[in-house]
């Protein structure tokens, strides 16, 4: 099945997806991230910020900072590139293009390290690591350029396919967690 096609199923799913049901699934996921040794000896996280009924990240950010762990979110400039800058708290957010909230223009540029953890977002996954996201390749293209550190997807268990179609440039994750599941690819 071609990319575009597994895109719109799985976004589908997931828009249909109660939305009292998605932020309980999305608890059950982030607890399990919690109890990773990858998350508990990472420095700082990389994470983007849930939007469309994606699995929520609030969560992750505030616990984060309770532990006293950086914590860096993404900005697309002129629709070409992605960088990640920090922030202190989800109010150092801006709604920008596509109702994504974004850093301000005042928040410091971050450059991940061997002790980062990168939450990546995902429309599918399969049992490889390899992952469909939205199809404008920010994320490929910046783990590809920013090779450090542990890449993590968060997903709902339906998410989960046995195989997805995969481009040289697609760059897998070492784990993926669901409410029900850990996969590790590492």
């Amino acid at each position: 099945m071609k990319k575009e096609i597994i895109r719109k199923k799985y976004i589908m799913f997931r828009h249909e997806l109660d939305r009292k049901i998605a932020l309980n699934l999305s608890d059950r996921i982030t607890d399990k991230l919690f109890k990773t040794k990858e998350y508990n000896e990472a420095d700082e996280i990389f994470t983007y910020i849930g939007v469309k009924n994606e699995v929520e990240t609030y969560n992750i950010v505030g616990k984060a900072l309770k532990d006293k762990k950086r914590i860096a979110v993404p900005k697309v400039f002129d629709n070409t590139t992605m960088e990640f800058y920090y922030i202190n708290s989800l109010e150092e957010l801006q709604k920008a293009r596509f109702g994504l909230l974004e850093p301000s223009e005042m928040a410091k540029q971050a450059l991940p390290n061997d002790k980062t953890l990168f939450i990546v977002p995902g429309v599918a996954f399969d049992t490889s690591g390899n992952r469909i996201g939205f199809g404008a390749g920010y994320y490929d293209t910046y783990l590809k350029n920013n090779n450090h550190g542990i890449m993590i997807g968060i997903a709902y268990d339906f998410q989960i396919v046995d195989k997805l179609p995969r481009d040289d440039f697609d760059v897998p994750v070492d784990i993926v967690i669901t409410e029900a599941n850990i996969y590790s690819y590492k």
